[in-house]
């Protein structure tokens, strides 16, 4: 130091080494040479004293001097000045001149030449490491001007940022965080706010919101792991071991995949909060003067009360990451008394900054609703806890007690307190337990295995052999401790119980890897001093004094410990990025969501028609990008596995149609015999399992790998044909999808009278048995119409025997039947209806009978149905709405009251013909027919009844057998056959 100017800034900078630099001076003052024996200062203080130039070696190596004793007294003595405040004006003008002459470029520059270089250069170095290893996805996560988080929950956290964007006014608008809902207020609400603040203020639209998501992770990591690097020279005094720590953790990969880019997940905030909680202890921890008064270990009381409370309103759990500051508190005052000292006075900043953090958390809650009360007055529990472990330990002192009385009182105290607040507050107990058994439940989600579980990967592939390495520094440490020494009481305390937490559930490992980092750095430097590559880390040297300057080694030892560094976290830099890519999206998936949006928006979807249906893991990143609604994936969660694993397709076509509009099929999905995923991934939906198709589910793309296969449910176009009865044949068709071509195969088998009837999803051309061909449309498959052309003719001999469908012989005009009942005896086939059934003729040209019309039914009566009473109007077959028959408008063979009539009208006008009764379950042949003018009614082949009509029975109703048009006044009794032709014929040519 040059001048007196630049000791005050110095000082002014870090004012902790004001005493212990009085101390050296007057050691320096009194003796010509000294050593570190000579001073009351401890060696952490010797050392920063020695880095920034206040003290230098003799030349003679022999001890150590005040490098300008001038110049630092009168620094000093400046400070003393200024702390008493008793300076006359003529006093002051005199200081502040000689001050502003002081002032000068010069004095700037020496300043500026006093850092550490070698100390700033290092660290840059690690973080930019951090930074690198978290940052070497950025293809993947940048991609066409989108930015595609990893992972699936970010995609939540994404829709909610941006939801309180869209409702913003700017970054200080907080209203807008009203939009955001009761889940995330409960769940995360500070982590959201704190992304909502920065997209606001970056922007403030979506891609901002992206952008930010994107790098907060790193963001975070950076951070986090400059807090590593100072906790760890706090608490070893060495710059070497920090900064150890600060590379071993940038190659963790337990903490490198939890902070990538673009996994915007809340654990990368989690831990900003908890080093900012464990480094306000730490320096806490260096109060053991009882100076309750230093305005200094106030400051970091309140820092420690805001990292209190930023960890609890981050994260729903963030109350287990204040666990281990419970824990550190108990053991610190034991430490106190083993110390002999004073625990309340002693630690009265670190009560007032948990007292801080029991204020603020409540006043949130209170105020905007952030959090139950469960969580929201957990730090009022850790306040109380606190108080009483220090009144516990204040009373120890006071009665001179020992350690081990007060380590039995802690344990009663926290039994008691336990079961105090399950007795008084019974629903609070609940909500807590019920709170701690969600988030510990052991479910299928990787990260709540067990960090010892192989469905993990395991500790090995988290971190590598540095959790080995820091192992046995961490025993060590703890045996320290229980002999007496504290100083790394911090790291110590957390590391063993996110360890501890880890082992139950591997979603904690991040949380570890921090705290584990500052005992392998130690064990680097250790291992290093081993084989006399450099000298032991502090804790270990004989003269630790010495060590305080922070240079590097030459070139070749720098090799030799990039070799070390290399053999020892090879595993983990190795494991770096396959960990980190697991989380990435890959590009096929990504293609596959940018694909369906595009589909989507093409169809005109909105939401929930552009619903997608996928595996929950990936459900979120599907939907933001294709409908934007990524909150939930609860409904893909729950019936996802069941839906692949099922044999029932009809009955998953009917849970899904309206509900989704894709279903993502991806090479995870399992592939056993006669489920639908293998129906719909190994076969398009079509034969070749024992799994019965319907024709439902149509692929519309498939990445170019074949890997993932977009389908959608469809209603199904029909074909039907003729083939040998009972006789098995193959219906196909060359489909093409975006990226693949494939043969559709279904495999059919005729009815009893040889027909069949086949749903399929394609709008193609099909090869049908007989060299016959039926090409679909896209309206076809839409609508579920049967696409076989239709003609002016219709033959219906109801002889299928089974199924859904009856089958035109003559004209193609085939139908569905609704619970109709097949009959196939002795004595005749066809159908029977009960009053609640009927077949449907969709409507068509082909059967209008605008031109005249010849209309055939052989029908006969249920015996235990009264029609005079009960069953009066029934129509047998219809092509016209239900109503008075008078007010006919089409064409139909009825009863009325028992007595059989047909009816031909416009709406307007219709003639009624009549043919007796016949209500007494006899077997009837029916005609109706008109030319155009005149109506006929035929009755087992005699004419019964006839008259006039000149209108048109035109209408868009179908041809209904045994109910009206609008499938009302349904018949009881049975059909055998209708007929129907284009044309008047008499019954008896």
């Amino acid at each position: 130091m040059d001048d007196a100017a630049a000791v005050a800034e110095a000082l002014n900078e870090c004012p902790e080494l004001e005493p212990p630099l009085r101390n050296v001076l007057d050691v320096d003052e009194a003796n010509e040479v000294w050593t570190f024996e000579d001073v009351s200062v401890n060696s952490g203080e010797f050392g920063e004293l020695v880095s920034r130039g206040f003290v230098e070696k003799t030349d003679d190596g022999a001890g150590y001097r005040v490098s300008n004793s001038r110049a630092v007294r009168a620094a000093l003595e400046s400070s003393e000045d200024i702390g008493r405040n008793s300076l006359d004006s003529e006093t002051a003008t005199s200081t502040l001149s000689e001050g502003l002459s002081n002032f000068n470029v010069s004095s700037v520059f020496n300043r500026v030449s006093g850092i550490n270089r070698t100390v700033i250069g290092t660290l840059l170095s690690g973080l930019l490491l951090v930074v690198l290893t978290r940052a070497h996805v950025y293809g993947n996560i940048f991609r066409d001007d989108t930015v595609v988080l990893s992972g699936n929950d970010p995609y939540y956290y994404r829709y909610w940022v941006e939801e309180a964007l869209s409702a913003s006014g700017g970054a200080f608008d907080l209203q807008s965080l009203a939009v955001i809902s009761d889940a995330v207020k409960t769940g995360e609400p500070l982590f959201v706010a704190t992304l909502w603040m920065f997209s606001s203020l970056f922007g403030g639209d979506v891609a901002a919101a992206g952008s930010v998501l994107a790098w907060y992770p790193v963001a975070a990591a950076t951070v986090t792991a400059y807090i590593v690097y100072r906790l760890t020279i706090a608490v070893t005094d060495d710059h070497r071991v920090g900064l150890a720590a600060l590379l071993l953790l940038a190659i963790t990969p337990a903490h490198t995949f939890r902070t990538s880019l673009g996994f915007a997940d809340h654990h990368a905030l989690d831990y900003v909060w908890l080093m900012i909680t464990a480094y306000a202890l730490v320096r806490l921890e260096g109060n053991t003067t009882a100076n309750w008064r230093d305005r200094r270990q106030w400051i970091w009381a309140v820092v420690l009360g805001l990292g209190i409370s930023g960890q609890i309103l981050s994260w729903d759990a963030g109350p287990l990451l204040v666990v281990p500051l419970a824990v550190y508190i108990a053991v610190r005052v034991l430490g106190d008394i083993q110390e002999d000292r004073a625990p309340l006075s002693t630690n009265c900043p670190l009560l007032g900054g948990v007292v801080f953090a029991a204020i603020l958390v409540p006043l949130v809650h209170i105020q905007i609703g952030w959090h139950s009360g469960t969580v929201a007055f957990t730090p009022v529990l850790l306040a109380a806890g606190t108080f009483s472990a220090l009144g516990l330990g204040e009373l120890t002192y006071r009665y001179s007690m020992s350690a081990r009385v007060l380590a039995s009182l802690e344990v009663i105290g926290g039994v008691t307190g336990v079961l105090a607040l399950r007795a008084l507050g019974p629903d609070y107990w609940a909500n807590l337990i019920s709170g701690v058994n969600r988030i510990t439940a052991s479910q299928t989600i990787a990260e709540t295995q067990s960090l010892l579980s192989g469905d993990s990967f395991g500790w090995l592939l988290l971190f590598g052999f540095l959790l080995a390495l820091a192992f046995p520094f961490l025993v060590w440490e703890s045996i320290e401790i229980y002999r007496g020494k504290r100083s790394r009481l911090v790291p110590v305390v957390y590391t063993w119980y996110f360890l501890l937490i880890a082992m139950y559930q591997v979603r904690f490992a991040g949380q570890l890897a921090m705290f584990a980092s500052v005992f392998s750095g130690l064990g680097f430097v250790y291992l290093a001093a081993t084989i006399e590559l450099i000298e032991k880390p502090v804790p270990f040297a004989d003269h630790p004094e010495e060590l305080r300057s922070f240079s590097l080694p030459s070139t070749r030892v720098l090799g030799q410990l990039a070799v070390l560094f290399l053999l020892i976290s090879g595993l983990s830099i190795v494991q770096v990025p396959i960990k980190t890519n697991q989380v990435v999206t890959d590009g096929q998936k990504y293609q596959t969501a940018a694909w369906m949006e595009e589909y989507a928006s093409e169809q005109g979807w909105e939401y929930p028609e552009n619903y997608v249906f996928s595996r929950w893991g990936d459900n979120r990143m599907y939907n933001y990008f294709v409908s934007g609604e990524s909150n939930s994936y609860s409904y893909a969660q729950t019936h996802y596995d069941s839906f692949l694993t099922s044999s029932n397709v009809t009955q998953w076509y009917g849970r899904l149609n309206g509900q989704a509009g894709f279903i993502v099929m991806t090479p995870s999905v399992p592939t056993n015999r006669g489920t639908i995923s293998n129906h719909l991934y190994e076969h398009y939906g079509g034969t070749g399992t024992s799994l019965e198709s319907t024709g439902q589910f149509r692929a519309v793309y498939q990445t170019a790998d074949g890997s993932y296969k977009v389908y959608t449910p469809v209603t199904g176009a029909l074909i039907a044909g003729q083939t040998s009865v009972n006789r098995s044949n193959v219906v196909d068709a060359r489909v093409d999808i975006p990226q693949s071509s494939f043969v559709y195969e279904r495999r059919i088998t005729g009815a009893e009278n040889g027909w069949y009837m086949l749903r399929v999803p394609y709008s193609t051309t099909y090869n049908l048995p007989g060299n016959a061909s039926v090409t679909v449309s896209n309206p076809e498959i839409r609508n579920g119409s049967i696409a076989n052309v239709r003609h002016s003719n219709g033959t219906w001999p109801l002889s299928a025997g089974r199924g859904e469908f009856i089958f035109d012989q003559t004209g193609d005009n085939h139908g569905y039947l609704i619970n109709g009942k097949w009959v196939n005896s002795s004595e005749w086939a066809g159908l029977s209806f009960n009053g609640s059934g009927y077949a449907r003729i969709p409507n068509g040209k082909s059967i209008d009978g605008s031109e005249g019309f010849t209309l055939t039914t052989r029908f006969r009566t249920d015996p235990n149905v009264d029609y005079k009473n009960d069953l009066r109007f029934p129509r047998i077959v219809s092509k016209a709405s239900s109503g008075a028959y008078r007010n006919t408008d089409g064409y139909q063979i009825a009863l009325s009251r028992g007595h059989l009539i047909g009816v031909v009208g416009n709406g307007t006008s219709a003639e009624i013909v009549r043919g007796g009764e016949v209500s007494d379950s006899h077997w009837y042949n029916v005609t109706l027919t008109w030319d155009g003018s005149l109506v006929r009614f035929y009755v087992n082949g005699k004419l019964v009844d006839s008259g006039s009509f000149t209108g048109s029975p035109e209408n868009d109703s179908p041809l209904v057998f045994g109910a009206s048009g609008d499938l009302n006044r349904q018949f009881s009794g049975s059909i055998t056959q209708v007929m129907y032709r284009n044309s008047s014929i008499d019954p008896n040519r």
